[in-house]
């Protein structure tokens, strides 16, 4: 489903290390990549040497792509057929991570390379420097369709952000809604639609961008901001709306504004993936935050692997397979969930993250 002046692909073949594993055990890992699947709760393991691991997308195929930490570095990595591979990143790259997977097997994220982070491709045992808009030097790309387009941002001058389209090997600069001094798209569709939001006022809005035109999706009522951070191919759009100060999942469908709800109990949510059949994934705030599926008018607790205390899934594929990470009781240590903010940004991975340091803002405008 899902350059620079010269524009340009500069592409790079790199080796792809596979490790023949089926994944750490629960006891080695603080915060697990995991996946649900028919019932089931699947630790997927990490790279050698890691301890954490997060789960970002999954395509129809079952490849799930990600990142794994391991003290150090985060190393972009991908799940398939029961392997754990190292995807590798541009050369004189020190970090990567893969945030989307497109039924093709093309991945993309970012690497960091020096001062610089650069939106990555990773395809056919390629891996490619997607380019950024002209003044750039940090880009990200968080979401990849079938057809290959690509979306994300770039930061440019002054760290302005703009929703950024890399497509048929040029970069595009989507813009945002009026007024807005930044922008960011976090996923696209097969029809190229894209989602996102834009920054208007102090207020964040979801945007779409569709047939070169810019929309502001809306909220629901009484929010204080929203976001968009997934769509599929008949266009129904998932994420977060900011209602009293806390996020609730929300959807836009046939031009409403949908309170998806929450479980039992809790006192945020958000949605951060949908799959064509419309079953919706993201997390239900309950103390500590509990992966959650919205499918059929039903909200169901996904759960995490043994032992956990706290899981989110961020992406679903059309078999109804989701992904995203569970974490485990630990001693005190730097948290990869937040150091990979700074690497991939705000949008899209880790984004519930985010959304918990978001809980309990007040004081915006209504959009």
């Amino acid at each position: 489903m899902s350059l620079c002046n010269s524009s340009r692909l500069a592409v790079f073949a790199v080796s792809l290390l596979v490790v023949g594993a089926t994944g750490s055990a629960c006891a080695q890992c603080v915060e697990c990549a995991t996946e649900w699947s028919g019932g089931s709760v699947i630790n997927l393991g990490a790279l050698p040497g890691s301890t954490y691991s997060f789960a970002t997308g999954i395509n129809d195929g079952g490849r799930a792509v990600g990142y794994s930490f391991d003290g150090n570095a985060f190393h972009a990595t991908e799940w398939s057929g029961g392997n754990i591979i190292n995807l590798g990143g541009l050369p004189g790259s020190t970090v990567s991570a893969a945030a989307g997977i497109n039924d093709a097997g093309q991945a993309v994220g970012d690497s960091g390379v020096g001062g610089a982070i650069h939106a990555t491709e990773w395809s056919g045992g390629s891996v490619i420097n997607l380019g950024a808009l002209p003044g750039s030097t940090v880009s990200f790309a968080m979401g990849i369709n079938d057809a290959g387009q690509a979306v994300g941002y770039s930061v440019v001058g002054g760290g302005v952000e703009y929703a950024t389209e890399w497509s048929g090997g040029n970069v595009i600069k989507l813009g945002g809604l009026p007024g807005s001094t930044y922008s960011f798209a976090t996923g696209i569709n097969d029809a190229g639609q894209a989602v996102g939001y834009s920054f208007v006022g102090g207020v964040e809005y979801a945007t779409e961008w569709s047939g070169g035109s810019v929309i502001n999706l809306g909220a629901l009522p009484g929010s204080t901001y929203s976001f968009a951070l997934g769509i599929n191919d008949a266009g129904q759009t998932v994420g977060v709306s900011g209602v009293g100060g806390v996020g609730a999942a929300t959807e836009w469908s046939g031009g409403g504004v949908i309170n998806l709800g929450a479980l039992p109990g809790s006192t945020s949510s958000a949605a951060t993936g949908i799959n064509d059949a419309g079953q919706t994934v993201g997390y239900s705030g309950v103390g500590s935050d509990d992966a959650t599926e919205w499918s059929g008018g039903n909200v169901i607790n996904l759960g995490g692997l043994p032992g956990s205390f706290f899981s989110d899934a961020l992406g679903i594929n059309d078999a109804g397979q989701a992904v995203g990470y569970s974490i485990f009781p630990s001693p005190p240590a730097p948290e990869p969930s937040t150091w990979a903010m700074m690497l991939l940004g705000f949008a899209g991975l880790g984004y519930a993250g985010y959304w918990r340091a978001r809980k309990g803002k007040t004081g915006q405008a209504t959009v």
